[in-house]
């Protein structure tokens, strides 16, 4: 998953940081691990270099399908059952 970090390009989002600076609200950095519980800054988007939005499927599921014999996907398919799988220490298990 591609993320890039909008910056300073647009007036608005620069004006809105700094009303957020003089109400109080401090410039914080998102992403950095420690949750953040007040702040602003600019955002992240999951875009790659051409600004096209990356989903979790394009990112994670693309480049690998049809290169993993244990994948299988099925769209437009209705499921009369359901399969759960369960974490075991040395194995998967579907139950």
């Amino acid at each position: 998953m591609k993320l890039r970090t909008l910056k300073g390009a647009a007036p608005c989002g620069s004006a809105l940081l700094k009303a957020c600076a003089q109400a109080g609200i401090p410039t914080t950095a998102f992403n950095t691990g420690k949750t953040v519980v007040r702040g602003a800054n600019w955002f992240q988007i999951n875009s790659d270099e051409n600004n096209i939005r990356q989903s979790s499927s394009v990112a994670y599921l693309h480049p690998v399908m049809g290169k993993r014999p244990n994948l299988e996907v099925r769209t437009g398919v209705r499921s009369c059952s359901t399969a759960a799988v369960v974490w075991a220490p040395s194995t998967w298990t579907r139950t």
